[in-house]
């Protein structure tokens, strides 16, 4: 099983959140925006972790 970030789709995915995030962060001036991004980005890694892993 490869990780999602190592995935086209999941790199896709990761990096268009991070864009999203960032570019809330800029809007509003709020350096939360970006660290959510981050946060959301790691949730979703280790769901994908989870969800996918044989047992």
């Amino acid at each position: 099983m490869k990780p999602l970030y190592q995935t086209p789709t999941g790199f896709t995915v990761m990096v268009a959140n991070l864009v999203v995030w960032f570019t809330l962060a800029i809007i509003h001036k709020d350096a939360n925006y970006a660290l959510l991004g981050i946060m959301t980005n790691s949730v979703i890694a280790a769901l994908h972790f989870l969800i996918s892993k044989k047992a």
